[in-house]
């Protein structure tokens, strides 16, 4: 089954200004050591951070656009040595899709670092068992026309 990758209405206006990823953040999953699987993420750019955890529903991410100044979980930790954070901090988000599942819940989150022509580099959040499943790509650009 194939899902069917949306702009996610909250994504859509935090793209149109290209904010700069200034820390990120994760929620540990209990007796789990790998930074790639989280309960939560929360990424902070210059415009406001975005929080992406699991949903109400199961197998639903829920993505939420809050203030900058919105306080973290207490149990939140720095993944900004992490990969793929420390290789995108200062970054720009250049764009952004959800992936739907056939039921039409959120089920993954695609985020562009960098405009095409600057390395772009891809992060894929998808949501699988409950958990936050992070991975990251360099996105194939074709050549340009000049």
């Amino acid at each position: 089954m194939e899902s069917e990758a949306t702009h996610e209405p909250v994504l859509g206006p935090l793209v149109q200004h290209a904010p700069r990823l200034l820390r990120s953040e994760r929620l540990p999953v209990p007796a789990v050591r790998s930074p790639n699987r989280a309960a939560g993420l929360i990424l902070t750019f210059e415009v406001g951070r975005l929080w992406i955890q699991p949903g109400a529903r199961s197998g639903e991410l829920s993505v939420a656009l809050r203030s900058p100044r919105d306080a973290s979980p207490p149990d939140a930790v720095s993944a900004d040595e992490d990969e793929p954070w420390w290789a995108i901090l200062g970054s720009e988000l250049r764009n952004a899709w959800a992936r739907r599942d056939p039921s039409g819940s959120v089920a993954a989150i695609e985020l562009q670092f960098r405009p095409d022509q600057a390395n772009p580099k891809i992060v894929s959040l998808a949501l699988r068992n409950g958990e936050l499943h992070i991975t990251s790509h360099p996105k194939k650009v074709g050549p340009t026309k000049g």
